[in-house]
Order: structure tokens, then C-alpha cells, then sequence
């Protein structure tokens, strides 16, 4: 069921980047921002208040929220980031960029399994709850 759920959010988040890249010079690259982060908090927070009695597909229909949310917030905010930066200094940028993408993949890959370690049965949810607050 896990599995499921991540291809929603996989697919979701492909289709509302390019979405979101299209709207990208009709709306203000900080609305498409907001609404991203809000979407993926939100359903980051629906995620973490599934029980187990809780009909099988909605757990797809959040993780979608989530992604959704994802790809809406990272189109803008990539454009923001490189058009900001002169020619001169665009390696500068792409080194950030890529810095900053490593960097909260380590943190949530430390911190994941840290929760799950800690607690088993809370430990999904307090993560879910961690990344929806970073998110806010």
C-alpha cells in the first residue's frame, strides 16, 4: 500500500512542476510558492493522522495532495534561486542548489529512521509531523 501511495506522489508531483512551470510567468512565482508549501503541508498532515481503520486509497489521495504541493513549490522557487544569480556567478548558484537538495535528503534520511528507532508505532507519524512543520 506504501508503494501506491509514493507513485501518486511521484506522479502528482511531475504533473502540477510542469503545471506549475507553465504558470510560472502568468502568476507570481511567490503565490505558486505559498500554495505549494500549504499543499504539501497539508497533506503531509492528513498522511500523519491516518489510523489503520481508514479506506485503503486514501492514503494515494493524500500522498497526491503532498506531491502535488511538492512540484507546485519547486519549479518557482528553482527559478527564483538561478535567475537571481548573474552569468558570473550561476556555477555559485548550481553549487547551492545542490548543497541545499543533498542536504535535506541526509537530514531526512537521519532523521527517518531516528523517529523510527525511537518509537515503531509513532515513528512514521512524528516524521510525516517533522516534515509538515518544516514545510510551514
Amino acid at each position: 500500500m506504501i508503494v501506491k501511495a509514493m507513485f501518486f506522489w511521484a506522479l502528482l508531483a511531475g504533473i502540477s512542476a510542469y503545471i506549475s512551470g507553465r504558470a510560472i510567468n502568468t502568476i507570481a512565482p511567490a503565490s505558486l510558492l505559498r500554495s505549494g508549501l500549504l499543499l504539501l503541508a497539508v497533506g503531509m498532515f492528513l498522511l500523519a493522522r491516518l489510523n489503520r481503520s481508514a479506506p485503503c486509497w486514501l492514503p494515494s489521495v493524500y500522498s497526491a495532495l503532498a506531491g502535488a504541493g511538492f512540484g507546485m513549490f519547486q519549479v518557482p522557487n528553482l527559478q527564483l534561486l538561478l535567475s537571481s544569480s548573474s552569468i558570473r556567478e550561476s556555477g555559485r548558484s548550481n553549487g547551492v542548489l545542490a548543497t541545499t537538495r543533498l542536504l535535506g535528503q541526509m537530514l531526512g534520511a537521519v532523521i527517518v529512521p531516528t523517529f523510527l528507532g525511537l518509537n515503531a508505532e509513532h515513528g512514521p507519524r512524528q516524521a510525516l509531523l517533522t516534515g509538515e512543520f518544516s514545510a510551514l
